[in-house]
């Protein structure tokens, strides 16, 4: 009976076996099947040793691989990066006892990359112990070049490619972290380009853009290994050097200054960039972010302010720049509700001790601070793009008050000073024209001064802007001369009056032999070239006597007269004249109805 009985079941066993088998193997196919028309790769394995006892026919379309290659070596066509991290998520995944997933990247059988997603089921037998993995392969390439187009997007600038204010706040946190752990300084530089807002206006968005990518290209190429340089915004970059100390700042400092040095071509056009920039470090300058980049943003502020390349951050820092912000908000206000003042110092002619002249200097009547200097407010009316309605202004204050003196009998020209942004306001000759007809004043009762360096950054410009005012009958002058490092040749071609020596030369002429050389030799350059020469900044009556005796035209300075409001400069001028007559009114500015337009911009983004 027990032989019959086996003779029955073992062959019954072994046909259940098949049709397990069988049925497996139906399944496996009604699976692979239902996944045919999916671009997708099915795959079975052992948990236990992570080898594949199945890859399904797709490999071929997918990975140009064939299945059974991927059978044996699976791992080997796993990218050699991305390796053991693979493996490392598989045996994390199968001992979770969860579905989970995998992103990693293979290599394909023609050697491209493809970033892959596999999600995996791990199939378990009634005490839990894994038997059996099952995975579907999918190419997610296209999705991972379009996240990473996105997270580019999000965290790089893309006009220059460098990373922009989202990254490099997020590295500067991440970079005190390790500072505070490793007790290592760090360096936060803000460099601010000198002259971008120019560019844009004349030349075009476009030469602006071009030229904000070719100054990115060579911070990174000069920087870019030891630093993080990052496009903040506008014109504004800024540098991280970690670890960082003073020196390692002011070498980078210098490097930026050298690498803007060259002329930049751009569209057939040579510009000569410059920046100010602006230095804090940590942990002496702030212990955050925020603060570094504030302190920097002041020293940087700074910086253009003196016309150096760079500065420090100072403990008064934070004081200033609030007040900088404050008067940058008021400054607007302060134009249309006429705070400002002008300020007379007369000039006199050194051949016949008359007054002859007066250069107008520019106050603020601060309802809060008091009475401003321009040191204050001009290079904020420069980057505001305020600094043409200032100008217009003060012309107004100027020819209404060289008419009221001409109309007393006192022939006194006034100098008003312009900016090099004042070039690129085509209506102002236009503007001066007007108010010269006006009050029927000829053009030469009014001087236009400009710093010989402003004139010497953009000669053509210059030359062409000057040009329109001449036509006027309006005179030129080059101030501070002899700080621009301008040739005989250059001066030759620029439609200017007169010169003025800078006053350092003249306050050390009598102790100094080389600067004595030096007011001497534009004393005799001037007449060469058949323009007046003033001296500026003369205090005594022995400096006085010695720029008479070098050939000098006129002098301006603490010896003749201190700088005065226009009603004191006119009793001065009564006093000195005989006329006593202190109360008589003086002529203000135009009404607003009489006014020449002057309308401000609508904004002043800084640049």
């Amino acid at each position: 009976t027990a032989t019959l009985l086996m003779c029955v079941f073992i062959p019954a066993v072994g046909m259940i076996a098949e049709r397990v088998r069988s049925n497996e193997r139906s399944a496996r196919r009604q699976y692979v099947d239902l996944l045919t028309g999916l671009d997708a790769v099915v795959w079975e394995g052992d948990p236990t040793t992570m080898s594949r006892t199945f890859v399904s026919p797709q490999s071929r379309d997918l990975l140009k691989l064939d299945p059974t290659a991927l059978i044996e070596r699976w791992n080997e066509y796993v990218f050699e990066d991305d390796r053991e991290r693979e493996n490392e998520s598989r045996r994390a995944g199968v001992a979770s006892e969860r579905d989970f997933v995998i992103d990693f990247r293979m290599v394909a059988g023609d050697g491209t990359i493809i970033f892959v997603r596999d999600t995996v089921r791990v199939e378990r037998d009634s005490s839990g112990k894994p038997i059996r993995m099952r995975g579907v392969l999918v190419d997610i390439t296209r999705q991972q070049h379009a996240e990473e187009t996105v997270r580019k997007q999000a965290m790089y600038d893309n006009l220059t490619g460098l990373p922009n204010r989202s990254l490099f706040n997020d590295q500067m946190r991440i970079r005190l972290e390790q500072a505070r752990l490793t007790n290592d300084g760090m360096a936060i530089l803000l460099l601010d380009l000198n002259g971008f807002k120019e560019v844009n206006d004349t030349l075009g968005h476009a030469v602006g853009d071009h030229l904000l990518q070719a100054i990115a290209g060579r911070l990174s190429a000069y920087l870019g290994e030891t630093s993080l340089v990052a496009r903040l915004g506008g014109d504004e970059f800024a540098i991280l050097i970690q670890p960082g100390n003073s020196a390692a700042a002011s070498a980078a400092a210098e490097t930026i200054a050298a690498c803007l040095t060259p002329p930049i071509t751009v569209d057939d056009m040579t510009i000569q960039a410059g920046a100010s920039t602006g230095i804090a470090l940590f942990p002496g300058d702030g212990n955050d972010g925020a603060s570094l980049l504030r302190r920097a943003d002041a020293a940087m502020y700074e910086a253009k302010q003196s016309g150096r390349s760079h500065m420090f951050a100072t403990p008064d820092d934070d004081v200033a720049n609030v007040r900088r912000l404050q008067l940058l908000g008021e400054l607007r206000a302060a134009i249309i509700a006429g705070d400002f003042r002008l300020y007379h110092q007369p000039k006199i002619d050194l051949k016949t001790g008359r007054i002859v002249g007066s250069e107008g200097l520019v106050r603020w009547q601060h309802p809060q601070f008091g009475l401003l200097t321009p040191i204050e407010f001009i290079e904020l009316s420069e980057v505001s793009g305020l600094i043409q309605p200032l100008t217009r202004y003060l012309l107004e204050l100027g020819i209404a008050q060289a008419a009221a003196w001409r109309a007393e009998g006192f022939e006194i020209a006034v100098a008003i000073n312009l900016s090099v942004r004042n070039f690129f306001d085509q209506a102002l000759p236009a503007f001066i024209g007007e108010l010269l007809e006006q009050h029927k004043l000829p053009g030469n009762f009014l001087v236009l001064e400009i710093t010989e360096r402003e004139v010497m950054s953009d000669r053509a410009l210059a030359r062409s802007a000057l040009s329109s005012f001449r036509e006027l009958g309006v005179k030129i002058s080059v101030d501070d001369f002899g700080t621009g490092y301008s040739s005989l040749s250059q001066l030759q071609q620029l439609p200017i009056d007169e010169i003025k020596i800078d006053a350092s030369f003249v306050r050390n002429m009598l102790t100094d032999h080389q600067d004595a050389v030096i007011v001497r030799s534009i004393i005799d350059l001037g007449h060469n070239l058949g323009l007046e020469v003033v001296a500026e900044g003369a205090e005594t009556p022995n400096e006085l006597n010695a720029l008479r005796q070098m050939g000098a035209d006129r002098l301006q300075g603490y010896v003749i007269g201190k700088p005065m409001p226009a009603r004191e400069f006119t009793q001065w001028l009564r006093k000195l004249s005989g006329k006593p007559d202190p109360n008589a009114p003086l002529v203000r500015p135009l009404e607003p109805s009489a006014r020449p337009s002057r309308q401000l911009p609508a904004n002043h983004d800084a640049g």
